[in-house]
Order: C-alpha cells, then structure tokens, then sequence
C-alpha cells in the first residue's frame, strides 16, 4: 500500500507541477506582451509623430523647391508680353547684344553691338546719318586690350570698342575694315527697320532720365516713321528684391518699359556664369517677355544664320 501510494505520489506531483509550469510561463509570457504593448503605446506616437514631422518637412521642402522654380515663371505670367517684328541693342554696353543673342533674337548684328559710352542723342545721330561717320576719327586708348582687341575710341562720338580691333594690326588697317564692315551693317539693320510694322529696342541705362528716353523715341520715330516702336530699359537697383516691369510711356504707338530690378550676380552664382553678365535670373525674366514675329526673319530659329 505504502509502496503503491509512494509510485502513485511521483506521479501525482508530476502531473500536477505542469500545469503550474504552464501558468509560470503564460504568465511570463503575458508580462512581456503587456510590456512591449505599453512601450508600443507610449513611445509608438513619439515615433510616429517624428516620421510625421519627416514626411511633413520632407513635403514642405519640396513645395519650397517647385515653388521656387515657380515663383519666377508666375511673375512672368504677370508681366505684359512685348511682341516685335525685330529688335535691337542700344547699348550703353555689352549686356543687351548678349542677352539679345543667348535667346535667339539676334539675327542681325548692329554697328551698336558691343559699344560702350555713347549717349541716346548719339544713338539718334547714328541712326539719321546711316552711320556715316562711325569710327572715322579714332584713337587707341593706350594699353588697354580685351583678349585679342584694342581700346579704341570714336573721337567726334565718344563711343568705345573694346571687341572690334585686332591688337596684332596696325590701326589704320583696321579703321578701314571696321567701318567696311559697319556701313555694311548699318544698312542691314535700316532695311529690317524698314520692313518691320513694329521694331523693339533694347538697353540697361540706368542714369538717362525717363524725360530723356521720352525724347529719344519721339526722335527715333520721325525717322522711321509709322512704325510701332518700343523701347525696353533696364535699371538696376541694388535695394530691389524682384523684378518690377511699368510703363512710362505709352502713345501713338511709342511705348517705354523699364525693368527694375538688382543686376548682380545671383547669390552664389549656382550657375556658375561670369561677373559681367550680372543677374542672369533677371534677364531671363525680361527675355521670357518678348515675342518675335515671323514678318521680317520667317520661321527661321537660328539667328547665327543671319547675323553677319
């Protein structure tokens, strides 16, 4: 009896410690889930708010980006559209004959291209006279060179070329090639101003006064007379933060627009393009504005063809 109840005691106690060891171990068990789902609750919306703040900059970020490359073209929108059948540098330097030929409107090279100092009245001299006394009297301007060319000075209409005249020939060789070359594209240029029904005009002077300009065009007008002509100032102004575009004269189918706006290098210059071509973001804005017809030069979209 004893010897049985002692088999039958093992026995008993094994069966039932596994029950004990189960519960043991379910409750274990359930501590540690109990566990991570309070981590989970507590700490989950901290990592979710965090992935949400991502996400949001991360949005935010790239609204800013596309709105960036946006903004430019919405204020372009805004701007009046300038159509033309041709248009033309009036100096007072580089920039506009530039610009003018990185978007493909300069399809014939002006005697103006590339000038520098001259005035409005001289321009109008120019432009009643065929250019006949373009670069007669000149003078080098001493040890001055641009690349290859000389400084060289119109005495009678103080006009400087720093692009035209080979440093290596002697001046007067290259006085006769220059105004050869020049009469040649006065003459061009009077003929597509003649052809056209409107002709555009393009500078960055930023000292002439608007009274002044208002001259000029009513002078420019009487000597190509019924034309619809337009005359585009640049002015830089280094306290602007955009761009500004406003009329300051409009009648009888003569009409200036100055764009204000700070012509510097953009901040950090992203594209990496020289000093003298200023605010290349700018200018773009300003070129977006204007339309050429296809009157005077057809259908043709590479300018470099004609330009002589």
């Amino acid at each position: 009896m004893n010897n049985n109840e002692n088999k039958q005691n093992p026995t008993k106690r094994t069966f039932n410690s596994e029950p004990n060891k189960l519960i043991c171990m379910s409750n274990f068990f359930m501590k540690k889930v109990i566990s991570v789902f309070l981590v989970s609750v507590c700490f989950f919306p901290f990592v979710s708010g965090s992935s949400a703040n991502i996400s949001e900059n991360k949005t935010e970020n790239q609204l800013e980006s596309v709105s960036a490359e946006e903004v430019k073209d919405k204020q372009c929108e805004q701007f009046e559209t300038i159509k033309v059948d041709c248009i033309f540098s009036i100096g007072a330097e580089c920039r506009p004959a530039f610009y003018l030929s990185e978007y493909h409107f300069r399809f014939q090279s002006s005697p103006l291209d590339w000038m520098m100092k001259y005035s409005l009245d001289t321009t109008i001299h120019f432009f009643e006279t065929k250019f006949e006394d373009f670069f007669d009297k000149i003078e080098e301007i001493p040890n001055k060179f641009c690349h290859d060319c000389k400084h060289v000075k119109d005495i009678k209409n103080n006009v400087v070329s720093i692009h035209h005249f080979k440093k290596d020939v002697p001046l007067s060789e290259e006085r006769t090639r220059i105004r050869e070359l020049m009469l040649h594209r006065a003459k061009q240029v009077d003929d597509i101003f003649k052809k056209s029904e409107s002709i555009g005009l393009i500078c960055n002077r930023p000292t002439e006064s608007d009274e002044e300009f208002i001259d000029f065009i009513k002078k420019f007008s009487n000597i190509y007379k019924g034309k619809k002509i337009t005359l585009i100032n640049i002015v830089d102004d280094e306290t602007a933060k955009d761009v500004k575009q406003s009329t300051i004269f409009n009648q009888d189918n003569l009409k200036i627009i100055k764009f204000t706006f700070s012509d510097k290098t953009p901040e950090g210059n992203p594209e990496n393009k020289p000093g003298w071509i200023a605010n290349y973001t700018a200018w773009d804005m300003v070129m977006k504005t204007i339309e050429l017809s296809d009157k005077v030069f057809g259908n043709a979209k590479f300018p470099e063809e004609f330009v002589d």
